[in-house]
C-alpha cells in the first residue's frame, strides 16, 4: 500500500520563476528621502555660494513623511510572510530621514542660537547707549550712536557715530522720531533706575538678503516693569550679519490692560491732565465759542479776547477754567447785545511783558545752533492767530508728526511737562507743514509733589495694578508756563493713499 502522508516541500525557490511584488510603501518612502536630499543639497549649495543661511522649514515636511512611510512599509514587509520585499529600501529610506532630519535640525537650533545671541548683544549695547542719553547736551554722542545702531548698515558707510550734524541733516524727520520715542522718554525721566534685559527672540524669519526677528525684552524702572518689543533687521551679504535696531515708537507694550506701580499710575496721570490742559488751553486761546450748541471759532480781531483771557486763566491762575469757558461760549450771544465789547478782554502790561519777552523761548536746533531765519515775530503770527489752527496739538496738521511724547522733567519744587505741538508758520506749505513746538507746563503743588516724591522712592516695591486709582481721577493744577520751538519748518509724507499715484520724495526736515 503506497504511504500518502503530506510531506512538507522543501525545494529551495527559483528566483526566476517565483516572484514576490516590490512593496509600494517601501519605494514611496524612498524616494520621498531621496527626494528631501536631493533638495537639501541643492538648497545647500545655493545658500552657501550666496553666503545666507538655508532657512525653509517646510523641508521637514519631507524626513517626517518618508519615516512614517519606511516605518509602515517594514511593517507590512515583515508580516507578509516573503509575499512582499523592499525591506533594505525602507531601510535606507528610514536612516535618510532620519540623519538628514537631525541634521537640518541641528543645523537651524545652530542658527537660531547665534541670531538670538547676535539680537541679544545688539539690544544690550543700544539699550547702554540709551540709558546715557543727555537730552540737554548739544550732539550728545549716546543719543547719536543710539540712533546710528537703528539705521540700515549700507547707510552707515559715510559716517561715524559721532556725525552727529550730518545724521541730524541727512536723517532730520528719522531722527526726531527716534528722539521722541516713549522708551526713551521713560529712561529719561528715570535717570539711573532703569533696567532692560532680553528675553529671547519672539518671532524670526528670512526674506531675500535679510533676516527680521522681533526680540523680547522687558524694561524695570520706578513706573513698573514693561514689555519691550524690539524689531531688528540683519542685513546678510558674503556670510556676514550686520544688524540694525528698527526704528519704532511702539517698543514699550503699555496699551489697555497694562499693570504700573502707584508711582507709574501718577506719571500716567501727569501725562494725561497736562495734554488735557494744553488742549483747554487751545480752545480758550482761539476763542471757541458755542453756536447752537457747537463750539466754533469766533475769529475775532487780534488779542480782543481770547489770548489775553487764556494767559490770566493758564499761566496767572486769575480766574478759573470753568469762569474762562463760560465767557468764551456766551461772547457770541454778548456781542449781540454790546457790540464788540461783548468780546473784549483787557490786555494786561504783565501778558504784554511775557509775550515779548519769556512766554515764547526760541530753543536750539538739536545740534545747538539757532534758526538764523526765524525770529519771535514768526511765533507772533501763530499767536495771533490760533483761531485759524496756526497752533495745534501734535499730529494735528502733521498727519505723520515725528514728534508726539510728552517729556516729563521733575525738579525739588516743581514738575515740567512739555506737550507736543505744531506752528504753522506764514512761510509754511498749506499741507503736512509745520514747526514743531512745546507746550512747557509746570506744577508745583506741594501736596502732589510729596506724594509724588514718595510713591518714586518706593517704586516697584508698591506692586503693581491694571487699573487707575479712584484718587487720581480729578484734574491737575498744572500752569502754562511757556511755549517753545526752533521755528525749523519740517514736512511731512502725506498718509498712505494720499497725493498723485506714484508719491514723492520722502518726507524731512528743510
Amino acid at each position: 500500500m503506497a504511504d500518502t502522508t503530506p510531506r512538507l516541500n522543501t525545494t529551495p525557490l527559483d528566483p526566476q520563476t517565483d516572484y514576490s511584488p516590490l512593496s509600494w510603501m517601501a519605494a514611496t518612502s524612498f524616494s520621498v528621502a531621496m527626494l528631501f536630499a536631493t533638495l537639501l543639497l541643492s538648497l545647500g549649495y545655493f545658500a552657501f555660494r550666496e553666503s545666507k543661511p538655508l532657512i525653509e522649514p517646510w523641508l521637514f515636511v519631507f524626513p517626517i513623511l518618508g519615516v512614517v512611510l519606511a516605518f509602515a512599509a517594514r511593517r507590512h514587509i515583515i508580516n507578509s510572510e516573503n509575499t512582499r520585499t523592499g525591506l533594505e529600501w525602507a531601510t535606507r529610506a528610514w536612516w535618510i530621514c532620519v540623519v538628514g532630519g537631525l541634521c537640518y535640525a541641528a543645523y537651524l537650533g545652530a542658527t537660531e542660537y547665534t541670531i538670538r545671541a547676535d539680537t541679544e548683544k545688539q539690544f544690550v549695547s543700544w539699550a547702554d547707549n540709551l540709558t546715557k542719553v543727555d537730552p540737554a547736551t548739544p550732539n550728545d554722542l549716546a543719543l547719536s550712536t543710539s540712533f546710528y545702531q537703528t539705521l540700515p548698515p549700507k547707510q552707515r558707510g559715510a559716517f561715524s557715530p559721532s556725525s552727529t550734524t550730518v545724521m541730524q541733516e541727512r536723517f532730520a524727520q528719522d531722527f526726531v522720531t527716534f528722539r521722541q520715542n516713549k522708551l526713551l522718554m521713560m529712561i529719561l525721566r528715570n535717570p539711573g533706575q532703569c533696567e532692560l534685559k532680553p528675553q529671547g527672540l519672539k518671532q524670526w524669519q528670512q526674506v531675500p538678503g535679510k533676516i527680521e526677528c522681533a526680540l523680547a525684552a522687558t524694561l524695570s524702572c520706578p513706573e513698573g516693569e514693561f514689555n519691550l518689543i524690539i524689531p531688528m533687521i540683519a542685513t546678510v551679504e558674503s556670510g556676514k550679519r550686520e544688524w540694525q535696531v528698527a526704528t519704532f515708537d511702539g517698543y514699550v507694550q503699555d496699551a489697555q490692560g497694562a499693570k504700573r506701580t502707584p508711582y507709574g499710575w501718577m506719571v500716567e496721570w501727569l501725562d494725561k491732565t497736562a495734554q488735557s490742559t494744553v488742549d483747554q488751553f487751545l480752545q480758550v486761546a482761539s476763542a471757541r465759542t458755542l453756536l447752537d450748541g457747537i463750539p466754533i471759532p469766533m475769529f475775532v480781531p487780534d488779542a480782543l479776547l481770547a489770548q489775553p483771557l487764556a494767559y490770566e486763566v493758564f499761566t496767572k491762575g486769575k480766574i478759573s477754567k470753568e469762569t474762562s469757558e463760560r465767557i468764551v461760549f456766551t461772547a457770541y450771544e454778548r456781542s449781540k447785545i454790546t457790540g464788540a465789547l461783548g468780546i473784549f478782554w483787557p490786555t494786561s502790561p504783565e501778558y504784554t511783558k511775557a509775550l515779548q519777552k519769556d512766554f515764547f523761548v526760541q530753543v536750539p536746533l538739536p545740534d545747538g545752533k539757532m534758526m538764523t531765519d526765524a525770529t519771535r515775530e514768526d511765533f507772533l503770527f501763530c499767536w495771533n492767530n490760533v483761531a485759524f489752527d496756526k497752533i495745534t496739538m501734535s499730529g494735528r496738521t502733521l498727519s505723520n508728526s515725528p514728534d508726539k511724547n510728552s517729556m516729563i522733567r521733575f525738579f525739588p519744587d516743581r514738575v515740567e511737562i512739555s506737550v507736543a505741538i505744531e506752528l504753522k508758520l506764514l512761510k509754511s506749505d498749506p499741507k503736512n507743514s509745520a514747526a514743531l513746538g512745546r507746550m512747557v507746563l509746570t506744577l508745583d503743588d506741594p501736596v502732589i509733589l510729596a506724594k509724588l516724591n514718595a510713591a518714586r522712592e518706593v517704586g516697584l516695591k508698591a506692586g503693581q495694578s491694571m487699573n487707575f486709582p479712584d484718587d487720581l481721577s480729578r484734574s491737575c493744577p498744572w500752569k502754562v508756563t511757556r511755549i517753545e520751538s526752533n521755528l525749523k519748518i519740517v514736512r511731512t509724507a502725506p498718509p498712505p493713499g494720499a497725493g498723485p499715484p506714484g508719491g514723492g520724495p520722502p518726507g524731512g526736515m528743510e
